[in-house]
Protein backbone atom coordinates (compact mmCIF):
# COMPACT_ATOMS: atom_id res chain seq x y z
CA UNK A 1 0.00 0.00 0.00
CA UNK A 2 1.38 3.40 -0.98
CA UNK A 3 1.42 6.58 1.10
CA UNK A 4 -1.29 8.11 -1.10
CA UNK A 5 -3.55 5.10 -0.60
CA UNK A 6 -2.99 5.25 3.14
CA UNK A 7 -3.84 8.93 3.15
CA UNK A 8 -7.09 8.31 1.32
CA UNK A 9 -7.93 5.46 3.68
CA UNK A 10 -7.21 7.70 6.69
CA UNK A 11 -9.46 10.44 5.30
CA UNK A 12 -12.30 7.99 4.69
CA UNK A 13 -11.89 6.55 8.15
CA UNK A 14 -12.04 9.98 9.75
CA UNK A 15 -15.07 11.03 7.72
CA UNK A 16 -16.95 7.85 8.60
CA UNK A 17 -16.00 7.87 12.24
CA UNK A 18 -18.86 7.66 14.76
CA UNK A 19 -19.44 10.52 17.20
CA UNK A 20 -16.74 10.43 19.84
CA UNK A 21 -17.37 8.35 22.90
CA UNK A 22 -15.17 6.31 25.20
CA UNK A 23 -15.52 3.12 23.21
CA UNK A 24 -15.51 5.02 19.97
CA UNK A 25 -12.41 6.90 20.94
CA UNK A 26 -10.66 3.69 21.98
CA UNK A 27 -11.62 2.05 18.71
CA UNK A 28 -10.48 5.06 16.74
CA UNK A 29 -7.19 5.13 18.64
CA UNK A 30 -6.57 1.44 17.91
CA UNK A 31 -7.33 1.94 14.27
CA UNK A 32 -5.17 5.04 14.23
CA UNK A 33 -2.27 3.13 15.86
CA UNK A 34 -2.70 0.33 13.34
CA UNK A 35 -2.77 2.83 10.51
CA UNK A 36 0.31 4.58 11.82
CA UNK A 37 2.11 1.22 11.97
CA UNK A 38 1.13 0.48 8.39
CA UNK A 39 2.31 3.94 7.34
CA UNK A 40 5.64 3.32 9.10
CA UNK A 41 6.06 -0.05 7.42
CA UNK A 42 5.25 1.35 4.01
CA UNK A 43 7.63 4.23 4.61
CA UNK A 44 10.37 1.75 5.62
CA UNK A 45 9.73 -0.33 2.51
CA UNK A 46 9.92 2.80 0.39
CA UNK A 47 13.19 3.87 1.98
CA UNK A 48 14.65 0.44 1.35
CA UNK A 49 13.42 0.40 -2.23
CA UNK A 50 14.74 3.91 -2.72
CA UNK A 51 18.18 2.82 -1.53
CA UNK A 52 18.08 -0.13 -3.91
CA UNK A 53 17.02 2.10 -6.78
CA UNK A 54 19.81 4.57 -5.99
CA UNK A 55 22.36 1.74 -5.88
CA UNK A 56 21.06 0.33 -9.16
CA UNK A 57 21.18 3.79 -10.72
CA UNK A 58 24.80 4.19 -9.66
CA UNK A 59 25.61 0.79 -11.09
CA UNK A 60 23.97 1.71 -14.38
CA UNK A 61 25.87 4.99 -14.46
CA UNK A 62 29.17 3.14 -13.96
CA UNK A 63 28.21 0.62 -16.62
CA UNK A 64 27.34 3.44 -19.01
CA UNK A 65 30.72 5.06 -18.30
CA UNK A 66 32.47 1.74 -18.97
CA UNK A 67 30.60 1.31 -22.26
CA UNK A 68 31.43 4.85 -23.30
CA UNK A 69 35.08 4.16 -22.51
CA UNK A 70 34.99 0.95 -24.54
CA UNK A 71 33.30 2.78 -27.41
CA UNK A 72 35.95 5.49 -27.33
CA UNK A 73 38.71 2.85 -27.31
CA UNK A 74 37.01 1.06 -30.20
CA UNK A 75 36.84 4.31 -32.15
CA UNK A 76 40.53 4.94 -31.51
CA UNK A 77 41.41 1.40 -32.62
CA UNK A 78 39.26 1.84 -35.71
CA UNK A 79 41.02 5.11 -36.52
CA UNK A 80 44.41 3.43 -35.99
CA UNK A 81 43.38 0.54 -38.24
CA UNK A 82 42.24 2.92 -40.97
CA UNK A 83 45.52 4.83 -40.71
CA UNK A 84 47.52 1.57 -40.81
CA UNK A 85 45.56 0.39 -43.84
CA UNK A 86 46.22 3.68 -45.59
CA UNK A 87 49.93 3.38 -44.82
CA UNK A 88 49.95 -0.23 -46.04
CA UNK A 89 48.33 0.81 -49.30
CA UNK A 90 50.88 3.59 -49.71
CA UNK A 91 53.73 1.16 -48.98
CA UNK A 92 52.25 -1.33 -51.46
CA UNK A 93 52.06 1.35 -54.15
CA UNK A 94 55.66 2.34 -53.44
CA UNK A 95 56.74 -1.30 -53.66
CA UNK A 96 54.79 -1.73 -56.89
CA UNK A 97 56.52 1.31 -58.37
CA UNK A 98 59.90 -0.02 -57.29
CA UNK A 99 59.18 -3.43 -58.79
CA UNK A 100 57.90 -1.83 -61.99
CA UNK A 101 61.16 0.10 -62.17
CA UNK A 102 62.98 -3.24 -62.11
CA UNK A 103 61.12 -4.53 -65.16
CA UNK A 104 63.79 -3.46 -67.68
CA UNK A 105 66.54 -4.94 -65.52
CA UNK A 106 64.60 -8.21 -65.18
CA UNK A 107 64.08 -8.40 -68.94
CA UNK A 108 67.79 -7.84 -69.50
CA UNK A 109 68.65 -10.57 -66.97
CA UNK A 110 66.20 -12.98 -68.63
CA UNK A 111 67.77 -12.30 -72.03
CA UNK A 112 71.19 -12.97 -70.55
CA UNK A 113 69.98 -16.26 -69.06
CA UNK A 114 68.63 -17.31 -72.46
CA UNK A 115 72.00 -16.58 -74.04
CA UNK A 116 73.65 -18.64 -71.30
CA UNK A 117 71.40 -21.56 -72.20
CA UNK A 118 72.73 -21.56 -75.75
CA UNK A 119 76.28 -21.60 -74.39
CA UNK A 120 75.69 -24.44 -71.93
CA UNK A 121 77.39 -27.74 -72.59
CA UNK A 122 74.76 -29.95 -74.26
CA UNK A 123 75.34 -32.54 -71.55
CA UNK A 124 74.08 -30.10 -68.89
CA UNK A 125 71.15 -28.47 -70.65
CA UNK A 126 68.68 -31.16 -69.61
CA UNK A 127 69.42 -30.52 -65.94
CA UNK A 128 68.02 -26.99 -66.27
CA UNK A 129 65.08 -27.66 -68.57
CA UNK A 130 62.46 -26.81 -65.96
CA UNK A 131 64.26 -23.67 -64.85
CA UNK A 132 64.69 -22.37 -68.39
CA UNK A 133 61.06 -23.19 -69.19
CA UNK A 134 60.01 -20.55 -66.66
CA UNK A 135 61.86 -17.94 -68.70
CA UNK A 136 59.65 -18.67 -71.69
CA UNK A 137 56.74 -16.85 -70.02
CA UNK A 138 55.80 -13.76 -71.94
CA UNK A 139 57.54 -10.65 -70.69
CA UNK A 140 54.57 -8.54 -71.83
CA UNK A 141 53.08 -8.86 -68.37
CA UNK A 142 54.55 -5.96 -66.43
CA UNK A 143 52.41 -6.44 -63.34
CA UNK A 144 54.52 -5.79 -60.22
CA UNK A 145 53.74 -9.20 -58.72
CA UNK A 146 54.90 -10.86 -61.94
CA UNK A 147 58.11 -8.82 -61.91
CA UNK A 148 58.88 -10.16 -58.43
CA UNK A 149 58.18 -13.75 -59.52
CA UNK A 150 60.33 -13.37 -62.63
CA UNK A 151 63.15 -11.90 -60.57
CA UNK A 152 63.01 -14.96 -58.31
CA UNK A 153 63.21 -17.27 -61.34
CA UNK A 154 66.27 -15.42 -62.64
CA UNK A 155 67.96 -15.54 -59.23
CA UNK A 156 67.29 -19.28 -58.83
CA UNK A 157 68.58 -20.01 -62.33
CA UNK A 158 71.69 -17.94 -61.72
CA UNK A 159 72.38 -19.94 -58.55
CA UNK A 160 72.07 -23.18 -60.55
CA UNK A 161 74.49 -21.92 -63.18
CA UNK A 162 76.95 -20.93 -60.46
CA UNK A 163 76.75 -24.43 -59.01
CA UNK A 164 77.42 -26.04 -62.41
CA UNK A 165 80.25 -23.60 -63.13
CA UNK A 166 82.14 -24.91 -60.09
CA UNK A 167 81.90 -28.60 -61.01
CA UNK A 168 83.45 -31.14 -63.34
CA UNK A 169 80.92 -33.04 -65.44
CA UNK A 170 81.32 -36.25 -67.42
CA UNK A 171 79.06 -38.24 -69.71
CA UNK A 172 78.42 -39.37 -73.28
CA UNK A 173 76.95 -37.53 -76.24
CA UNK A 174 76.71 -37.80 -80.03
CA UNK A 175 79.15 -35.53 -81.87
CA UNK A 176 80.05 -34.89 -85.50
CA UNK A 177 83.79 -34.86 -86.14
CA UNK A 178 85.77 -32.84 -88.66
CA UNK A 179 85.21 -35.50 -91.33
CA UNK A 180 81.44 -35.24 -90.90
CA UNK A 181 81.09 -38.60 -89.14
CA UNK A 182 78.68 -38.76 -86.20
CA UNK A 183 79.75 -40.99 -83.35
CA UNK A 184 79.25 -41.40 -79.61
CA UNK A 185 81.94 -39.64 -77.60
CA UNK A 186 82.84 -39.56 -73.96
CA UNK A 187 82.97 -35.95 -72.79
CA UNK A 188 84.35 -34.00 -69.86
CA UNK A 189 83.36 -30.41 -69.09
CA UNK A 190 85.30 -28.29 -66.61
CA UNK A 191 82.73 -25.87 -65.31
CA UNK A 192 80.89 -24.19 -68.16
CA UNK A 193 83.87 -22.83 -70.10
CA UNK A 194 85.90 -25.69 -71.50
CA UNK A 195 85.19 -29.24 -72.67
CA UNK A 196 86.99 -32.30 -73.94
CA UNK A 197 85.84 -35.32 -75.92
CA UNK A 198 87.33 -38.70 -76.82
CA UNK A 199 85.88 -41.53 -78.90
CA UNK A 200 85.17 -44.89 -77.34
CA UNK A 201 88.03 -46.41 -79.36
CA UNK A 202 90.39 -43.51 -78.54
CA UNK A 203 90.91 -42.65 -82.22
CA UNK A 204 89.20 -39.26 -82.10
CA UNK A 205 89.54 -36.42 -79.58
CA UNK A 206 88.67 -32.75 -79.40
CA UNK A 207 88.68 -29.74 -77.14
CA UNK A 208 85.80 -27.28 -77.14
CA UNK A 209 84.58 -23.95 -75.84
CA UNK A 210 81.24 -22.10 -75.87
CA UNK A 211 80.59 -19.78 -78.81
CA UNK A 212 77.82 -17.26 -79.38
CA UNK A 213 75.12 -19.84 -80.17
CA UNK A 214 76.70 -23.25 -79.63
CA UNK A 215 79.94 -24.98 -78.76
CA UNK A 216 82.86 -25.10 -81.18
CA UNK A 217 85.21 -28.06 -81.21
CA UNK A 218 88.78 -28.38 -82.40
CA UNK A 219 89.57 -31.95 -83.37
CA UNK A 220 92.98 -33.40 -82.54
CA UNK A 221 93.45 -37.16 -82.19
CA UNK A 222 96.66 -36.57 -80.23
CA UNK A 223 94.59 -35.38 -77.29
CA UNK A 224 92.96 -38.80 -76.86
CA UNK A 225 95.34 -40.24 -74.18
CA UNK A 226 95.26 -37.07 -72.05
CA UNK A 227 91.47 -36.77 -72.28
CA UNK A 228 91.11 -40.44 -71.37
CA UNK A 229 93.34 -39.90 -68.31
CA UNK A 230 91.35 -36.81 -67.32
CA UNK A 231 88.10 -38.77 -67.52
CA UNK A 232 89.55 -41.51 -65.31
CA UNK A 233 90.63 -38.90 -62.75
CA UNK A 234 87.24 -37.18 -62.79
CA UNK A 235 85.52 -40.53 -62.23
CA UNK A 236 88.09 -41.48 -59.59
CA UNK A 237 89.05 -44.55 -61.54
CA UNK A 238 92.76 -43.90 -60.99
CA UNK A 239 95.07 -42.29 -58.48
CA UNK A 240 95.45 -38.49 -58.62
CA UNK A 241 98.03 -37.29 -61.13
CA UNK A 242 98.77 -34.29 -63.30
CA UNK A 243 97.18 -34.23 -66.74
CA UNK A 244 98.05 -31.60 -69.35
CA UNK A 245 95.20 -30.44 -71.58
CA UNK A 246 94.81 -27.36 -73.79
CA UNK A 247 92.67 -24.54 -72.43
CA UNK A 248 90.84 -22.99 -75.35
CA UNK A 249 89.29 -19.61 -74.63
CA UNK A 250 87.34 -17.22 -76.77
CA UNK A 251 90.14 -14.64 -76.61
CA UNK A 252 92.75 -17.18 -77.79
CA UNK A 253 90.68 -18.25 -80.77
CA UNK A 254 89.66 -14.82 -81.97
Amino acid sequence: MTLTALGLALGAWWAAAAPPGVDGIKSQVREWVTLRGEIGRVRGDWVEEEQLLVAEQRLLVRRADDLRGQLDESEREKADAVAAMGQAKADCMTADESLSGLLDAVRHAEAHMRSCRRRLPPLLQDQLTASFAALELSDADGEPRRVAERLQVVAALYAELQRLAKGVHTGKMLMTDAAGDTREMEVLFVGLTVGYAVSLDNTRAASGRPAARDWTWQWDAALAPAVRDALALARRDRAPALVTLPMRTAEADE
